[in-house]
């Protein structure tokens, strides 16, 4: 039976930054995965010459200490991102606009029916003025208190019920409304006069991410390899196609249950890092939850991803590195044309298309076979897009090939009664000592790689502090 300082559970970006967080501070580490090879959300795919991420993942430097954070990425995997300006663009009420959709847009894109929505914006945001915001309890009342119903109805319900599968009126306020930035009236109006008048104004921050994004210019798996070969060269010890099957705490060390290639191993470790989503790190554990943890481990749900990549034999299809699709009349909501960002994922002369479809384990779309998932893709394509009636038919006579890809835990899923259910999982946690749960299945919260990565460190460290 071996023994080590840290057993890390789950071997994607977070457990690869906790392995070398702690080879470099010089702690003995195991990491765990299930799957043969690591890298999990912040993998890639290799068909053909072409490249396909699991996702969308760039370093967004969003602050003083995710700057560092991003600094510290680069100076470890060395010179492989391209550095380029975000452009994405949303389809919305026919119209191919910029994502997220700007209230200087409202008139300049929508005419008439855009001033009426702007009218509600304002009668909006100055009743929350006066009244205060202390009767919002969903994300549909803030969307509403901060958008005006019209806009609500119209551009974020369709959306976010396709996206998250709920009614938004039950999905919880903060957690998701810190993604969304509030609308301050002197600004929006500034904004409208300078459209109304042709003028146009400084591209600004807007929102959580910067508008310059970092990406691997060859995908987000180089990026996993770079990160797995320091922690290796620094004396972590990394094992894939091996699942955890248990964990219990005896004495001051906690024994893991490992299963692989058929047979199962046991090693002790003095501290745990898990990367696991909550439900399943607290069904691992021993003893278990008592039946009073049972509504909490399955009122904490995620929303799963499934991805349709397609090979395609043109230069490109759409300008826009990705492209949102807001109306139920789609049934995935996001495009990535991963060329647009770096000519590196594809071969000359080609372009590749990854169709986001959000969807919950065991539904039609997660269910679909391959061939029939792109039929439905393409079939919806046909219809206009920002104009253009040539999108399905391009794709349908210039494909070379296409695959998916399933995700079960992509992101958390927070409901109104989640909070409460994650308080009691965490104070539920918190009686194993050295014992931490991070990443974003493991913190159930949305969270960038340069964010897991940080985080990761983080928890290192706070390990190493509570040994001491």
């Amino acid at each position: 039976m071996r023994e080590t300082d840290l057993a890390i559970i789950g071997g994607g970006i977070s457990g690869l930054g906790a392995a070398l967080a702690a080879a470099e501070s010089g702690m003995t580490s195991l990491l765990l995965e299930k799957e043969e090879r690591v890298g999990g959300l912040w993998g890639s795919e290799y068909r053909n010459g072409f490249i396909f991420d699991h996702g969308v993942h760039g370093l967004y430097a969003a602050g003083p200490d995710m700057e560092s954070a991003v600094a510290r990425m680069k100076l470890i995997v060395g010179d492989i991102f391209v550095e380029a300006d975000k452009k994405t663009e949303i389809l919305f009420r026919g119209r191919l606009v910029r994502y997220p959709l700007q209230p200087g847009q409202f008139f300049t894109a929508y005419g008439v029916e855009g001033l009426l929505w702007a009218l509600t914006l304002v009668i909006a945001r100055l009743r929350v003025t006066v009244t205060g915001d202390a009767w919002m309890r969903s994300f549909r009342d803030y969307a509403v208190g901060n958008f005006g119903p019209l806009l609500y109805r119209i551009y974020f319900e369709p959306y976010l019920k396709k996206v998250w599968g709920i009614d938004p009126a039950h999905l919880d306020l903060e957690s998701v409304a810190r993604r969304v930035k509030r609308i301050r009236i002197r600004t929006f109006l500034q904004q409208q006069m300078r459209h109304a008048l042709g003028m146009k104004g400084r591209q600004t921050y807007d929102g959580l991410q910067p508008l310059r994004i970092v990406y691997p210019r060859h995908g987000a798996q180089r990026v996993v390899d770079a990160v797995r070969e320091r922690a290796e060269g620094r004396g972590a010890r990394i094992v894939s196609g091996a699942e955890v099957a248990g964990l219990r705490l005896e004495g001051d060390r906690y024994l893991l249950t490992v299963a692989r290639g058929g047979a199962a191993g046991e090693y002790v470790a003095r501290s745990v890092v898990s990367t696991l989503p909550i439900p399943d790190l607290l069904g691992l554990l021993c003893p278990r939850p008592d039946t009073a943890m049972e509504e909490t481990i399955r009122s904490l749900r995620y929303r799963a991803l499934r991805l349709l990549n397609i090979m395609l034999d043109c230069e490109r299809v759409f300008e826009a590195q990705w492209t949102y699709f807001q109306g139920d009349e789609f049934s995935f909501s996001r495009i990535n044309e991963y060329k647009n960002l770096s000519p590196d994922f594809c071969p000359p002369g080609k372009t590749s298309l990854s169709i986001e479809f959000n969807c919950s384990v065991g539904d039609r779309l997660w269910s679909m076979q391959d061939g029939e998932l792109f039929d439905l893709a393409i079939r919806e394509l046909d219809q206009p897009v920002g104009g253009r009636t040539d999108v399905g038919g391009i794709i349908r006579a210039r494909q070379m090939g296409y695959f998916s890809a399933r995700f079960a835990h992509a992101y958390p899923l927070m409901e109104t009664g989640t909070p409460a259910h994650l308080e009691r999982a965490r104070a539920f946690l918190a009686r194993f000592p050295r014992l931490r749960s991070i990443g974003r299945q493991g913190q159930f919260r949305y969270m960038n790689g340069d964010e897991c990565f940080r985080a990761a460190a983080d928890a290192v460290a706070a390990l190493r502090n509570e040994e001491n």
